[in-house]
């Protein structure tokens, strides 16, 4: 059965089907940046409140690419919601997404728009450093800029990326933006509001085989469907500058600071999944399942955890180990074939939150920090190897990257503590960048292996 709003009051097969009607749906929410990961999380939350608060349905926009508008739009937004575990796939159709269009200009629209109360965004961490026109920031700027002289009033907007404090970061980008529209930076303090939050919710590409599995088991033709992990949270500091949709009654926890939440998910979890998708290759795996079932590289991650990166996370110590064993049990899915590519992808904006804080702490306190710089010099190994492969680099800086991939490795690493590379929080610590040069050519020498083995008879 193809699916779409038409065809769901036929259907009898196994999915389970939105708890409400979608003609009674209207949109209060904003997204920017539609795709796998807000149908897995964002919009499952927010589909979990339209039963209750029918006038918080989402309106998306995709700024790169029109596929999801191009699948979702015959479905009118609908889409099944795949959770995969060791036991199997259930599915459920979601209906919180009411439309998607494409570019700027209609997310422009969109935050201006009066029905509109709360902007969402997933853009990934490379997108809040661009300023150009078409950028998130130009986009937040311009349509708050016609949402003043609108006059529709207060509202919040809400960031859903991996980066500290990105309610701030946001707020910082907007601010700096409307100083080129007179006084905009004013009316945005005393109208808007820019909580931070957590997200967590593991959700690789979905595949051609994902497709026919839904359509086999479930009776459901559904051109983009989205397959996750059972695991999901979300972490949102409660100041909306006007009313919210009721989030806690679908299992958010809003609470009056996310930082602390957000140091545990970025170091312990994107720091694990970055040294598994850096070590893991180099010992023949593809998916993170492989690489935590080697015994030597899930030695080494949970040694990490536990000795290097935990002390830097101001949460109890028995809660984190909660949480640990929780990250490990989710990586060791074998039902969710999770690509380390994937996750190497935009490296070079993801070491320097995810590995270099704890790293420098640990530095400045005096306390052990070896399997973070392994995790570092196996980075300068992976960009080495790609360019001496001359592979492609899914990275935003990967020109400048496999540039200097060629050069001796201390002269690499060097470079790479240069202004605006990856390791510049590092440059002015010469005795740690020498570590890491040293470390990365033990593992182009000798391999990761040898390295991995020596390191774990050193930590016992």
């Amino acid at each position: 059965m193809k699916l779409n709003t038409n065809t769901l009051t036929t259907y009898s097969g196994a999915a389970q089907l939105p708890a409400y009607s979608r003609a009674a749906v209207t949109p209060g929410i904003a997204h920017i940046g539609v795709g796998a990961f807000h149908r897995a999380h964002q919009a499952v939350y927010v589909d979990d409140c339209l039963a209750h608060a029918p006038d918080w349905g989402i309106r998306g926009i995709s700024l790169r690419r029109p596929d999801t508008r191009d699948a979702l739009a015959p479905q009118h937004g609908l889409y099944t919601l795949g959770v995969r575990d060791g036991s199997g796939l259930s599915a459920r159709v979601i209906g919180a997404l009411m439309s998607v269009d494409m570019g700027a200009q209609n997310a422009v629209r969109l935050i201006a728009d009066k029905e509109t109360r709360l902007v969402t965004i997933t853009v990934t961490e490379k997108a809040y450093a661009d300023t150009a026109p078409g950028s998130l920031a130009a986009i937040l700027v311009q349509g708050l800029a016609e949402r003043r002289q609108a006059g529709h009033g207060p509202i919040t907007v809400l960031s859903c990326d991996n980066l500290l404090d990105n309610g701030a970061r946001t707020a910082a980008i907007v601010q700096q933006g409307a100083l080129a529209h007179g006084d905009l930076a004013t009316w945005i303090d005393h109208n808007v509001s820019f909580p931070s939050s957590m997200v967590d919710r593991i959700t690789p590409a979905t595949t051609n085989a994902d497709r026919q599995e839904i359509a086999q088991r479930f009776h459901l033709d559904d051109a983009w469907p989205v397959v996750t992990e059972p695991f999901s949270q979300w972490v949102i500091e409660d100041n909306f500058a006007t009313v919210r949709p009721p989030f806690e009654e679908a299992g958010v926890q809003m609470v009056p600071d996310v930082a602390p939440f957000e140091t545990m998910k970025l170091r312990l979890l994107n720091g694990a999944h970055t040294a598994l998708a850096l070590l893991g290759p180099m010992l023949g795996h593809k998916y993170v399942a492989d690489a935590v079932a080697d015994g030597q590289l899930s030695r080494f991650v949970t040694a990490m955890a536990h000795h290097e990166v935990m002390p830097t996370v101001p949460l109890p110590r028995d809660q984190l180990m909660q949480y640990w064993q929780a990250l490990m049990d989710r990586f060791a899915n074998p039902a969710l074939n999770h690509a380390l590519s994937q996750i190497a992808s935009d490296s070079s904006q993801k070491v320097p939150v995810r590995l270099l804080p704890a790293l420098l702490e640990n530095l400045s306190a005096q306390r052990p920090s070896g399997a973070l710089v392994l995790v570092v010099a196996a980075y300068v190994a992976h960009l080495r190897d790609a360019g001496r492969r001359a592979q492609n680099l899914a990275d935003p800086r990967a020109a400048d990257l496999l540039a200097i991939a060629a050069q001796p490795v201390a002269d690499m690493v060097g470079a790479m503590a240069g202004r605006g590379m990856p390791l510049e929080l590092l440059q002015a610590r010469p005795g740690l960048l020498a570590d890491i040069t040293t470390t990365a050519a033990r593992i182009e020498a000798d391999g990761a292996a040898s390295v991995l083995r020596a390191f774990g008879a050193g930590a016992s």
